[in-house]
């Protein structure tokens, strides 16, 4: 499940990151790599706005970049529902939900009835 968030940052926002990047003390790459991506990996570390969601267990490589810069940054999460089974379940439930709210209206039981099957099994699946 690769989820792309568009204009996470405004054009500001990247200009004003972009300079604190520049003139930010940067560290090899390798540093932080695992032993197989240690040798395949070679980037300075510590975005044009988007952001990029994936799970840690995605297999994934970057393309070369072949004019300019790339200039990224990378944080890690981590979920309340440990389980990829129950996340990936809650997922499709909450795009259906998205899929449905702007056909349907804010009451209607059907959105109210999936929402709270949403809400109750996120409750029941996250951990403290």
């Amino acid at each position: 499940m690769l989820i792309s968030l568009e204009q996470v940052l405004s054009k500001d926002e990247v200009s004003q990151f972009r300079t604190e990047l520049d003139a930010a003390a940067w560290q090899d790459g390798a540093a932080t790599a695992g032993t197989l991506a240690r040798a395949v990996k070679h980037n300075e570390q510590l975005a044009a706005g988007d952001m990029v969601l994936y799970p840690s267990s995605s297999l994934h490589r970057v393309t070369p970049v072949t004019r300019g810069a790339r200039v990224a940054a990378f944080f890690w999460i981590e979920s309340l529902v440990a389980d990829e089974a129950e996340r990936s379940l809650l997922f499709d439930l909450d795009q259906s939900v998205q899929q449905l709210t702007p056909l349907l209206a804010a009451d209607d039981l059907r959105l109210v009835q999936l929402t709270g099957v949403y809400h109750n099994l996120l409750r029941r699946w996250a951990r403290p």
